[in-house]
């Protein structure tokens, strides 16, 4: 029987299984695949991320237990048999509280994989608080409050805007958005030393309380320096005024 392997590789990561399921293939596995990095976080915020428990051998994969490491972050039931080929999605929500600086949430999950019974999934933020600094940039505002069911959806859309605080133009990469929440995006692909960015977010319809839970933008600044920054949803909204 061949021996079963496991791959727990990011979302958002491309990577390509190897098609004949040898184990020296299978086990190059590069730590980063492990873990996700939010970035500049603000206190008392919802993010999740998605990982995928990937089983590229011959034989069903059974994942046994999956246990977060504190009561700060919460994990999908993903637990049960995985097919040859296939994957299992866990998603991981850290709730940031009053934690302050730098924060490293690891979760375990536990398989029948003779070979990596326990894998950890890595959740790391830099939490801030209101009016700290965020790295080369500044966020406005630090969480987004999308149109509510219980509030009048005028369609206007909401704007976020970046300044960059830096002296070299920085090049923006959009890491996460909820998708199935709005209808796009727009956003420059660089911002000049010194200028303000706006991204436009144009919400589908107006959304419950359930469906924003952990929903995230995360977006990249690259220059000389880079920097990570998380924008949460967040669920309260005043009512807004018709349109006439």
């Amino acid at each position: 029987m061949m021996t079963r392997n496991l791959l727990v590789l990011l979302c958002v990561v491309l990577v390509s299984c190897p098609a004949a399921g040898t184990a020296q293939d299978s086990v190059t596995v590069d730590a980063k695949h492990y873990s996700w990095d939010f970035g500049y976080l603000p206190q008392r915020a919802n993010a999740s991320h998605t990982f995928y428990i990937v089983n590229p051998g011959a034989d069903s994969l059974e994942i046994t237990e999956i246990k977060p490491g504190c009561s700060c972050t919460s994990v999908s039931d993903a637990t049960g048999p995985v097919a040859p080929g296939d994957s299992a999605a866990v998603t991981i929500t850290f709730r940031s509280g009053r934690y302050h600086k730098f924060v490293r949430k690891i979760t375990g999950v536990r398989t029948d994989d003779s070979t990596t019974p326990k894998n950890f999934l890595h959740l790391v933020s830099r939490v801030y608080r209101p009016g700290e600094p965020t790295g080369g940039v500044k966020c406005e505002p630090p969480a987004i409050t999308p149109p509510m069911v219980d509030a009048v959806f005028d369609a206007i859309p909401d704007t976020l805007r970046v300044r960059n605080l830096g002296t070299d133009t920085l090049a923006v990469d959009v890491l996460r958005k909820p998708e199935r929440l709005i209808t796009n995006l727009d956003f420059p692909t660089s911002i000049p030393p010194g200028a303000d960015a706006e991204f436009i977010i144009n919400w589908q319809r107006p959304l419950r309380a359930d469906e924003i839970f952990g929903e995230t933008f995360t977006l990249k600044f690259s220059g000389k320096d880079e920097t990570i920054i998380t924008v949460p949803l967040i669920g309260k909204q005043p009512t807004r005024k018709p349109v006439r």
